[in-house]
C-alpha cells in the first residue's frame, strides 16, 4: 500500500504519520519491521531496495520515507517501482519537504490514499485548539484559545506543546492560567510594543519593554524583531501584495497584523522609527550607551514623535 501525506500544514501531516506507526505497531505488534528511508542521501536505488524487499522475520514492513524531493527527477522510474510495491509493504511519504508545485507532489497527491492537509485559518485553528485540549481532557473555551493565539503566536508545533503543558495541571484553562504557565512570544509582544508606541503611549510602551525582558528576552533581540517588524510595517504601508509579501518571508498572520497597527501611523512614523532604532544600535555597539538604556531611551523617543 502507498500512502502520501502531503499539503501545508507540517504538524498535521507529522501527527498523521505518527499515527499511522502506532496503529501498525498495535495491529501487527512484533510482526512489523519498521524502516526509515532519507530519499536525498538514499536515492532510487536505497528506496527500492527497501519497498521490495520480503519480511523475513516479520509479517509486514512499514517503510517511512522522507525528504522525497530527491526523487523529483525520477518520477517515471518512481512510477514504475510503486506498481511492485508487494503487499505485505506499507510504503508512508512524507511530503513535508515537498514543493506542491512540481510534478512529483502532483504525482503523489493524485495517489488512491493520499492525505492532504491544507494550512489551518483562524477559525480552523481555534476549533483544533478546542478539541486538543478535550483529547487531553481538559476544557479550552474559544475565547482562551485565541489568547493563546495571541501569547504565542501561530506555529502549531508550539500551540500543540502549551495546551498539552497546559492540559497536565488538570484545571479549567483561563487566561490567568495562560498567563502563569505559558510564556509570552517575544515577536508578538512587540506588537504590543508597537501598538502602544503608534498611540504615543509611553507609559504603556514602557510596561510591554519591561514584560518582554523580564520574560527573558536580550536587548539585542528585541532590536533586531523591532527592526524586523518594521520592513513589515513598511511593506504594509505601501501595500504591498500578497505574493510579495510571501517573497519578503512575511507570513499572513504578520502581515494582518502589521495592516492593523499601520491604520494608525504613517510613512514619516515608520521612517521615525528606523532612524530610531538604527540610532539606538549604532549607540548600543560603539559603547555609547548600556543596551538597556539605548532601549529605554528608543522607547521613549519613538512614544513622544
Amino acid at each position: 500500500m502507498i500512502v502520501f501525506v502531503g499539503g501545508d500544514n507540517d504538524y498535521a501531516i507529522a501527527e498523521h504519520i505518527s499515527k499511522l506507526r502506532s496503529q501498525y505497531a498495535k495491529k501487527f505488534a512484533d510482526a512489523l519491521d519498521e524502516i526509515t528511508v532519507d530519499c536525498r542521501e538514499d536515492g532510487l536505488a536505497g528506496l527500492e531496495q527497501a519497498l521490495l524487499a520480503l519480511p523475513m522475520f516479520f509479517s509486514h514492513r512499514l517503510v517511512l520515507i522522507r525528504n522525497i524531493d530527491g526523487l523529483k527527477d525520477r518520477i517515471d522510474a518512481l512510477e514504475v517501482l510503486l506498481t511492485k510495491v508487494p503487499e505485505t509493504t506499507v510504503a508512508v511519504f512524507d511530503g513535508r519537504s515537498l514543493d506542491k508545485r512540481i510534478k512529483l507532489y502532483k504525482f503523489l497527491s493524485a495517489t488512491p490514499k493520499a492525505k492532504l492537509y491544507p494550512k489551518l485559518n483562524q477559525s480552523e485553528r481555534l476549533k483544533w485548539l478546542v478539541s486538543l485540549a478535550r483529547r487531553e481532557d481538559a476544557e479550552l473555551g474559544t475565547a482562551q484559545a485565541q489568547y493563546l493565539v495571541n501569547r504565542v503566536g501561530e506555529n502549531e508545533w508550539r500551540l500543540a506543546q502549551e495546551v498539552k503543558r497546559l492540559s497536565l495541571s488538570g484545571e479549567k484553562i483561563t487566561n490567568e492560567v495562560i498567563d502563569e504557565h505559558v510564556a509570552e512570544s517575544i515577536s508578538d509582544s512587540v506588537f504590543d510594543l508597537i501598538s502602544a508606541l503608534g498611540k504615543r503611549d509611553a507609559g504603556a510602551a514602557a510596561k510591554v519593554y519591561e514584560r518582554v525582558s523580564a520574560a527573558g528576552a536580550s536587548d539585542q533581540q528585541l532590536l533586531a524583531t523591532l527592526a524586523w517588524h518594521y520592513r513589515v510595517l513598511t511593506l504594509a504601508i505601501e501595500r504591498a501584495s500578497e505574493a510579495e509579501l510571501a517573497a519578503c518571508g512575511v507570513k499572513p498572520y504578520a502581515a494582518a497584523k502589521a495592516a492593523e497597527l499601520t491604520r494608525s501611523m504613517s510613512r514619516d512614523d515608520v521612517a521615525a522609527g528606523y532612524r530610531a532604532l538604527l540610532e539606538a544600535e549604532i549607540a548600543i555597539k560603539t559603547g555609547q550607551k548600556q543596551s538597556h538604556q539605548a532601549m529605554q531611551d528608543l522607547v521613549v523617543e519613538l512614544s513622544s514623535e
